[in-house]
């Protein structure tokens, strides 16, 4: 059987390149590819479907504008190409981002949101979002902090344990997702949801901490390991 094709969505950088004359410009993590690669998938880009710029500093700001449906079906079209999805994490956030999100969730395609993305994965099924009142979360040089998982939850699956220490780098986070459609999966020492799962999807899975950034450990090469066999499931 073919390796799953993993879809890792690029996101707009802060500065995107008019200045030089290149136009706006998109990025995506070597180290979520890398562990792509590792858990045997295939990574993938899936890019902006137009030239539109669309970038929300506060991942709850209102919508600026709406996608065309041509913008929607060339997403669409790339997206059918890959058996799972990552969302990055990262400073700001586009449209087209909310769009694979939700279009993952009604199709059940496996997909992983990862800080930033974690917040957009709730955020389009009615999620709150919040910023955190100190800086405590945002943490330099790969500092940790704890994490308890819930048992019966995929992510206490794929941890095989209820404590586990994460790196933080967020101002944001998730403070409240729909319960008739997700789970809390882990939450931190000050109460903070730390990841979620909607409840009756193959693997629609939230975390805030950056598994693809040190301290790497079983843990995040579990995590990748779980949404690459999920994908793999999927296309047989």
């Amino acid at each position: 059987m073919k390796k799953p094709i993993i879809g890792i969505v690029t996101k707009h950088v802060d500065r995107d390149g008019s200045d030089m004359g290149l136009g706006p410009m998109t990025q995506s993590s070597d180290s979520i590819a890398h562990f792509v690669h590792n858990n045997g998938g295939i990574p993938m880009g899936i890019f902006p479907s137009d030239l539109g710029v669309n970038l929300r500093n506060d991942v709850f700001d209102p919508i600026k504008y709406k996608l065309t449906a041509k913008s929607k079906k060339r997403l669409i079209d790339v997206i059918g190409c890959c058996d799972g999805v990552v969302l990055q994490g990262g400073f700001v956030n586009d449209e087209y981002e909310l769009f694979v999100a939700k279009y993952c969730f009604d199709n059940d395609i496996p997909i992983l949101g990862i800080c930033a993305g974690c917040q957009i994965m709730a955020h389009v099924l009615g999620g709150d979002i919040a910023r955190h009142s100190e800086s405590g979360h945002f943490l330099e040089n790969y500092a940790t902090h704890e994490i308890k998982i819930s048992r019966g939850t995929k992510l206490f699956d794929i941890v095989g344990a209820e404590g586990h220490a994460v790196n933080s780098i967020h101002n944001y986070f998730v403070s409240g997702v729909s319960l008739a459609t997700c789970a809390i999966s882990a939450v931190g020492t000050d109460g903070n949801i730390e990841a979620f799962e909607a409840i009756d999807k193959k693997f629609y899975v939230g975390v805030q901490w950056h598994p693809e950034l040190p301290p790497l450990c079983t843990c995040s090469t579990n995590i990748f390991a779980a949404l690459v066999d999920s994908a793999k499931r999927r296309r047989r």
